[in-house]
């Protein structure tokens, strides 16, 4: 009776071990076929590694910009003066005064920025380039106010700093060297710049081949490359644009990350139809929120102990601080502007206008 009872039961699972065992099976049979596949992407560069470009016209016009874009260094050096703090005069009354007769300290003191520019144009012995006007401009004299409002003529002067040199410099141009600051357009934030080269003189230095193109044809996430020496180091970044008016005839605005040095960096535009880069703009400026900051008086490293209480003078700084990824670059609109309305100049120069951007 028991043995008639269980006879289904041992059915049963004999038939469920005969279905396991084929599906192991031919799941071993499947494994064993597989084979593994790669897909083999088309591109025009015969590099090794693939280029975020993707392009070896790309790669080439980058690498060839190279020779037309440098880093540049202004440094202003100044001679302040300090007056009694128990008699401190007004502005009106240092009218036509020798503030070393009736300083109560002098000290000397430079700034230095660092920044981009590229050769837009060369004749046999001068080159020209182009930068960002707030590299290269600083002020004739500045004038420190005990309570920092300049508005008032009667308010009492702490000290007056007062330039005494500039020093410009091309580096990675040792044929250029030093720089002149030929015209100065703080409005569009550009400048023109030149540099003496030896007559005749092979150089590597040229002016930039990539053609200019038209800003207002920019959209938003079309794709850019940047190309500059943030912290005096070449970089080249990609980003995509975003529109900041609907001409984009004064700028418009990338989210390449931005450092200082970066400033006069070349903003390229990748053409839709494969002819490569165009110039589409300058790096000018980051976005930036002002902080104020305690900071002691000058310290000379002779005089620096950090195992003493500093008992100087303190001071409050205005310090910027940038916010990353919001960069502001002047279109090729406002650049073409700037050199038609400074033509006369440039021929001056022997600068040919028609090889321009």
């Amino acid at each position: 009776m028991n043995r008639l009872t269980n006879l289904p039961i041992i059915q049963e699972s004999n038939s469920f071990l005969v279905i396991l065992t084929l599906f192991i099976s031919g799941f071993f049979m499947l494994s064993g076929c597989t084979t593994e596949q790669y897909v083999v992407l088309e591109s025009d560069d015969d590099s090794r590694y693939r280029s975020v470009a993707q392009s070896g016209l790309i790669t080439d016009q980058i690498y060839d910009s190279f020779n037309s874009i440098k880093r540049i260094q202004s440094t202003v050096f100044y001679r302040t003066y300090q007056f009694n703090p128990d008699e401190l005069p007004s502005r009106a009354q240092l009218e036509d005064i020798l503030f070393e007769e009736i300083a109560y300290h002098t000290s000397a003191e430079n700034h230095s920025s660092a920044g981009t520019a590229v050769v837009i144009s060369r004749t046999s012995n001068r080159i020209g380039l182009l930068t960002a006007s707030h590299i290269v401009s600083y002020p004739d004299t500045v004038w420190h106010y005990v309570d920092g409002n300049s508005g008032n003529p009667d308010r009492p002067v702490e000290a007056v700093s007062i330039r005494e040199a500039t020093s410009n410099y091309i580096f990675g141009a040792e044929e250029a060297g030093s720089f002149d600051i030929e015209l100065n357009d703080r409005r569009r934030d550009l400048a023109l710049l030149t540099s003496r080269i030896g007559l005749g003189q092979e150089s590597e230095i040229k002016p930039l081949s990539i053609p200019s193109g038209e800003p207002a044809e920019l959209k938003w996430s079309d794709i850019v490359y940047s190309i500059g020496y943030p912290k005096g180091v070449r970089m080249i970044t990609s980003g995509v644009v975003s529109m900041s008016s609907p001409s984009q005839r004064d700028g418009f605005r990338v989210d390449s990350s931005f450092n200082r040095g970066f400033s006069g960096g070349i903003v390229f535009a990748v053409r839709n139809d494969g002819r490569g880069l165009e110039w589409v703009g300058i790096l000018t400026s980051a976005s930036a929120d002002i902080e104020f900051v305690l900071t002691p008086g000058y310290i000379s490293d002779d005089e620096y102990n950090p195992e003493l209480i500093y008992e100087g003078p303190i001071y409050v700084k205005r310090t910027p601080r940038i916010n990353y990824g919001i960069t502001h670059a002047v279109s090729m609109s406002e650049v073409r502007d700037f050199l038609e309305e400074n033509s006369s100049t440039l021929r001056r120069l022997g600068f040919s206008i028609s090889r321009m951007p």
